[in-house]
């Protein structure tokens, strides 16, 4: 989506890019101190053939933390389609986060003897 300004002859004086209303919204819902609130995402891979890209090449990149560089191996991003954006009360993002504990408490049990 883009905004074109036209000036009065009729000239095209300057295109602009919108971002995403999604990634707007998030954006203002997560930064404003007024209105920052728990909300579940539910987000699926964008799987249309003309998002599916060809397997792009791992590209190296380097990163700096203070004095230490890291050089990391970063993948392509991937297009993620947005299914659901709700709010959540507190007492199920509790459940949430419970869950989720469990779930990765589940994992780092794996192969462990008692």
């Amino acid at each position: 989506m883009s905004i074109t300004h036209w000036s009065e002859t009729s000239q095209c004086t300057c295109v602009e890019e919108l971002e995403d209303p999604i990634a707007c919204y998030l954006r203002n819902l997560c930064r404003s101190s007024l209105i920052c609130r728990p909300i579940l995402l539910d987000f699926s891979l964008d799987r249309k053939p003309s998002k599916v890209l060809q397997p792009a090449p791992v590209q190296v990149r380097n990163f700096r933390c203070g004095e230490v560089e890291f050089v990391s191996q970063v993948r392509p991003r991937q297009s993620l389609l947005c299914l659901n954006v709700e709010e959540v009360g507190q007492k199920a993002l509790c459940c949430l986060n419970r869950e989720r504990i469990e779930r990765i408490s589940g994992h780092c049990q794996v192969g462990t003897t008692t």
